[in-house]
């Protein structure tokens, strides 16, 4: 049995054991049989002859000293793959502390969106909102003059316009179809002003009613 440090396989019980079941131990390293000053591995449980493992004297007889047969030793092959498997450790750690960073501002987005979605009107309500408004619209469109309404209007003030200019200045050379012709210009293109509110007005609410549909279709996905 290897004179070694392993808590385990240290005692003189344990190796009066081994050598009675007829155990042996070779070097993991050069295969030649471990009868002393040995080492064992923690990790894949080999022995080594310390020199194979490139100990000094004073590392090992530091190993086998009674205070320090709790500490662990790796051979070579295994520290390595230690390394190699801390550093993997390590970066899965990095990427997961990124993931949970990124998982905590998604949750505060989602949070965010659903504050948002809350102060949103429901679909009852912008359909409410929608009748209501077309409704007030309906209600200030009828009360409007028709087109025909308004050119009638329009000649009944135009006549009566032209016949206090008539009396009022007799002396005038301007002709009564040139005068005519002027105020009606300018009636119709006040009249055109106002189709062209009323039309606008119209369009406009068709536009509010469609983004609503819209905005209504955003929602519901």
């Amino acid at each position: 049995m290897p004179n070694v440090r392993k808590q385990q396989r240290k005692d003189s019980e344990s190796q009066s054991s081994d050598k009675e079941k007829g155990k042996q131990y070779p070097c993991g390293r050069c295969e030649k049989l471990v009868e002393k000053e040995g080492v064992g591995c923690d990790i894949c449980g080999n022995w080594f002859h310390f020199q194979c493992e490139e100990l000094s004297d004073e590392q090992y007889e530091q190993m086998v000293k009674p205070e320090t047969k709790f500490m662990h030793w790796f051979c070579n092959d295994c520290e390595k793959d230690t390394m190699s498997l801390g550093k993997t450790i390590n970066s899965m750690k990095v990427k997961q502390d990124k993931m949970e960073a990124e998982l905590v501002s998604l949750r505060q987005a989602m949070s965010s969106c659903n504050g948002e979605l809350k102060l949103r009107p429901t679909k009852p309500e912008v359909t409410e909102l929608v009748k209501s408004t077309s409704t007030e619209l309906s209600k200030e469109i009828d009360l409007r003059p028709t087109k025909i309404e308004v050119l009638t209007m329009i000649e009944t003030k135009l006549a009566e316009h032209v016949v206090n200019l008539a009396e009022n200045d007799k002396q005038s050379e301007m002709k009564w179809s040139d005068m005519a012709a002027k105020h009606v210009d300018t009636k119709m293109g006040e009249v055109t002003v106002n189709l062209n509110e009323v039309q606008k007005t119209l369009e406009d609410t068709k536009k509010r009613a469609l983004e609503e549909k819209e905005r209504e279709a955003c929602v519901t996905l």
